[in-house]
């Protein structure tokens, strides 16, 4: 949460963040995604991790994906990644990757 709060100064910490969205514990995950979301526009190392994640068992996570994916502009493979969520088990990830996906029509 700390590094999220820290915006564009935590970007040297950009890499412990993308190895932390594959951490056991979802929260981790959670913040993981977040914090790299915050640190300002997803380089693209940072972006495939939050790709990755968009995949993860966790509902709060793929929904922590789509916002960050939100803030990252709009990009192909964020495009992509967010149709592919149009489909998820899940309303609250299906609503926000609709509503991320029609900002940018």
């Amino acid at each position: 949460m700390a590094l999220g709060r820290m915006g564009t100064a935590a970007e040297p910490a950009m890499t412990a963040l993308c190895e932390a969205t594959t951490d056991p514990d979802p929260d981790v995950r959670f913040w993981a995604v977040k914090a790299l979301a915050e640190t300002g526009a997803l380089a693209d190392v940072a972006l495939g991790y939050v790709i990755r994640a968009s995949r993860d068992e966790d509902a709060d996570v793929r929904w922590q994906v789509v916002l960050a994916l939100r803030k990252s502009g709009e990009r192909n493979a964020s495009k992509r990644t967010l149709r592919e969520l149009l489909a998820d088990v899940h309303f609250s990830v299906r609503t926000e990757a609709e509503a991320a996906l029609a900002d940018w029509q």
